[in-house]
């Protein structure tokens, strides 16, 4: 019975330290993969940084040239529809500083279009579909915002914070988003720092750069796509208000005549800012990286 007993011992032993084993080699080869795609994808982020970089630097008469030909080939149809953008642009972000600065009373309009932004992303996957949590949401977040700027700071939305554990974690899931998202399919929700901004600048949402999902908050998806495929369509000429209002008809879309004076319907082009953002991913590893890079100001030439 000893000698069963010790050899009943020793197996257990070498059981365990089989399975330590194997779980250590286990977590060696995960951190392993993760490693070599987080790599992965910061190269392809240095790869498409620099190809920014490149074509900010396309400053001779006769790629100026070449780049005005391009686009007029483009609205004649001669040229590709432009596709979605992989991130809505900062011209076509929710500016709501005024609502900070100013109030809700002042700013009915701007707070009812962040109220309905917020419920239309994430009413269902994190409200969990409950009565008016958007409008507490957005009331606290005003709060959080308001006294960063108290205190003399323009707050990122990175750097926001609630003090309340509760809407810190919700906030957190928001900014992220997840890795797809497509509110035309009912697919994920996107980042919030994607469209929403805090910035003492005065603008509108720039129409013609918004990105499908932004234009599916506040003209349905329906009305969303056929907004989308006439602003890009071939031979588009300038949208109006007027071809908006007859879009929202079509799609059976009661829209407030005061949220359009959120947007602008010019189609001319913004200024280039100095910070890009950048998406990129390792489908290997499924890890994926979103960096805010400076790009250097390229010389006069």
């Amino acid at each position: 019975m000893n000698a069963l007993g010790f050899v009943f011992c020793v197996l257990t032993v070498l059981s365990i330290a089989a399975v330590a084993s194997h779980e250590k080699l286990v977590g060696a080869s995960r951190l392993r993969k993760t490693f070599v795609g987080h790599a992965a994808a910061n190269r392809k982020v240095v790869c498409e940084a620099a190809s920014e970089y490149y074509a900010s630097l396309k400053r001779q008469p006769s790629e100026a040239k070449e780049a005005a030909e391009e686009e007029a080939a483009e609205q004649k149809g001669e040229g590709k529809v432009p596709v979605a953008p992989k991130l809505n642009p900062e011209c076509s972000r929710l500016n709501l500083f005024p609502l900070v600065d100013h109030g809700i009373q002042e700013e009915p309009v701007l707070y009812e279009a962040a109220a309905k932004l917020l419920r239309v992303f994430y009413g269902d996957a994190l409200f969990e579909k409950k009565s008016r949590a958007e409008y507490k949401f957005l009331d606290a977040f005003l709060k959080a915002a308001k006294q960063h700027i108290k205190n003399n700071q323009m707050p990122a939305l990175e750097q926001i914070s609630f003090h309340n554990e509760k809407w810190q974690a919700l906030y957190y899931r928001m900014l992220k988003g997840t890795k797809r998202n497509d509110l035309l399919e009912g697919i994920g929700y996107p980042a919030l720092m994607d469209y929403i901004r805090i910035s003492q600048e005065h603008s509108k949402l720039c129409l013609y750069h918004a990105h499908p999902n932004l234009l599916a908050v506040y003209f349905t998806p329906k009305g969303a796509e056929k907004l989308f495929a006439q602003m890009h369509g071939q031979n588009a000429p300038q949208i109006t208000r007027e071809d908006v209002e007859r879009i929202c008809r079509d799609a059976h879309l009661l829209l407030d005549p005061l949220l359009l004076e959120l947007f602008d319907f010019q189609k001319g082009s913004h200024p280039k800012r100095q910070k890009s953002v950048v998406l990129a991913d390792d489908p290997d590893s499924a890890v994926s990286l979103r960096k805010t890079i400076s790009m250097p100001r390229a010389s006069g030439g």
